[in-house]
């Protein structure tokens, strides 16, 4: 089983993280090949990725998920491929956050492209730098400025 494992530093408290990470609608905002996530039910979710052949998509299984500290998915009856991403404290008000890859796939058609081990680690670490990106100058900057707001 080939596992990647990629990680980035958050400036922002784990419960603003991890409300981001369960806005699954939210992916394709960071993620630029996803262009839909669908929430089906409590446990499944429908992804939509775009490619240069088409669209493509799959059901996921919620495996797993602890608030504030982590989220784990899986592919129910397909190959052996399971995600996960763990949040932990890295000072005041900043995160580790941690994905984890793991699949007997080969190969990966992640995103629809076939990549190796190599092109899958630099694809997730930009995926990890564009959520960086969206949750400390968007997201966070959202929330802060209606906290102040709300306290004048």
């Amino acid at each position: 089983m080939t596992r990647i494992q990629q990680s980035i530093e958050v400036k922002a408290p784990a419960y603003i993280v991890y409300d981001q990470l369960m806005r699954f609608e939210d992916y394709p905002r960071f993620m630029k090949d996803v262009e839909q996530v669908r929430q089906l039910d409590d446990r499944h979710l429908h992804w939509t990725i775009r490619s240069k052949d088409g669209n493509m998509e799959w059901v996921t299984e919620l495996a797993g998920k602890e608030p504030y500290r982590s989220i784990a998915w899986r592919i129910p009856g397909g190959p052996n491929s399971e995600s996960r991403v763990d949040l932990q404290p890295a000072g005041v008000d900043a995160l580790r956050v941690t994905v984890s890859l793991a699949s007997d796939l080969g190969p990966k058609p992640v995103l629809t492209e076939k990549l190796n081990d190599a092109e899958l680690a630099r694809r997730l670490a930009t995926i990890l730098a564009s959520f960086k990106d969206f949750i400390e100058t968007s997201r966070v900057q959202k929330i802060s400025e209606g906290t102040s707001k709300c306290r004048e």
